[in-house]
């Protein structure tokens, strides 16, 4: 729980256009190499090889506002890959800059709009119940004040510790990279940016906010294939009713999951409170203050934790063991300790003009709680 004292101190931020629900889903649709040969050829030749809007690079082509496909090979035979965003099928360019929202009913008219579109082009077979969900996004946005930072929140996720099975992606271009964060592995991944900054890249600056940052929790095959058969549920339809009923949870949950959730405070205070704590040995305070000025020097939670593994190494006098073997003790002792604080290690940058930042956990509840309070109270 968050005390009113801790809340208090968060940066001025509510639910941007009071929307949570999903941004994204993909689909795979599985052609019979027998009985469908001629169809997947003319998917290729009539509506992907020349569309106007095609990827040289990924492949994917627009076959309509909200859709957009490729066709690729894999061991089990040929697969036609649908991603959908169902704002925009169903609203066009209006919902360009929005979310599915979990209270709406956007999800069934892009699933009629889906099935329409197929059906006008005479192939029957392609249906979104037919197919095979293999990604879900879901999504929020949070709008601050002008006075806050989102680059400067996102330096702070970076170093933020992280579940040692994820990765850290970064961007080709340097400008680029210091405006997202995203963590990921083959089941899931964790994504935060600067909506405003990606809206320009791309010339379009629609938004009736000065500093915005969205959240994406993107679930794929494997962990989608888990949550439904946790929830026993019998198709991907079901699994789709019961995450938009649940899109909050599943949120919070995913970023508990990923990342450490304790506030982020500055350096002079993370050494008074490990100073305070009397039962520690001398030994244990020096390693955690040593911890703070690593990740304080450090880009990113993974570059702390390849030099750590290269300094065990060294002091070990290893040198052939997989970088992926070494996960030192030493380093689960440290984040127990700060957990104990109920601290992040990773803290704040001087000149930041702030003293404490809740972590992305407690910031999104706390949005989602007043979003709940406000929706009671209407």
């Amino acid at each position: 729980m968050i005390s009113q004292k801790e809340r208090s101190l968060f940066p001025s931020c509510h639910l941007y256009h009071e929307e949570i629900g999903i941004h994204t889903l993909e689909f795979l649709y599985h052609f019979d190499p027998v009985h469908e040969k001629d169809v997947m050829n003319w998917i290729w030749n009539g509506l992907l090889k020349n569309a106007p809007h095609r990827s040289d690079k990924t492949g994917l082509a627009n076959l309509a506002p909200g859709l957009n496909a490729q066709i690729f090979r894999t061991n089990a035979g040929f697969f036609l890959k649908m991603i959908v965003n169902p704002r925009v099928m169903v609203d066009g360019k209006d919902g360009y800059l929005g979310i599915t929202d979990c209270g709406s009913n956007t999800l069934g008219l892009c699933r009629k709009k889906f099935d329409r579109y197929w059906k006008q082009r005479g192939i029957r077979s392609i249906r979104m119940k037919r197919c095979n969900l293999s990604r879900v996004d879901l999504c929020m946005s949070i709008e601050f004040d002008a006075t806050f930072s989102v680059p400067m929140y996102l330096d702070l996720l970076k170093r933020t510790p992280h579940d040692g099975r994820y990765g850290l992606q970064t961007m080709e271009n340097p400008e680029d990279d210091l405006h997202i964060f995203k963590i990921a592995n083959g089941c899931r991944a964790l994504v935060v940016y600067d909506k405003l900054y990606e809206q320009r890249r791309f010339d379009y600056d629609g938004f009736d906010c000065e500093n915005l940052m969205r959240i994406e929790y993107q679930m794929y095959s494997k962990a989608l294939y888990k949550l439904r058969r946790k929830q026993t549920l019998e198709n991907d339809q079901e699994l789709l009713g019961w995450m938009m009923a649940h899109v909050p949870e599943i949120l919070c949950k995913g970023i508990a999951f990923c990342l450490v959730t304790d506030p982020y405070v500055n350096a002079e205070k993370i050494r008074a409170c490990i100073q305070k704590e009397t039962g520690w040995r001398q030994s244990t305070k020096d390693g955690l203050r040593q911890m703070q000025r690593e990740l304080y020097r450090a880009k990113n939670y993974d570059e702390y934790l390849k030099r750590s593994a290269i300094s065990v190494l060294s002091q070990e006098g290893s040198d052939d063991l997989p970088m992926e073997a070494i996960k030192p003790c030493r380093l689960d002792r440290k984040l127990k300790c700060y957990r104990d604080l109920k601290l992040c290690p990773a803290c704040l940058r001087k000149g930041s003009g702030r003293f404490y930042l809740p972590s992305l956990y407690q910031l999104v509840c706390s949005v989602l709680s007043d979003h709940e309070k406000q929706c009671r109270a209407e």
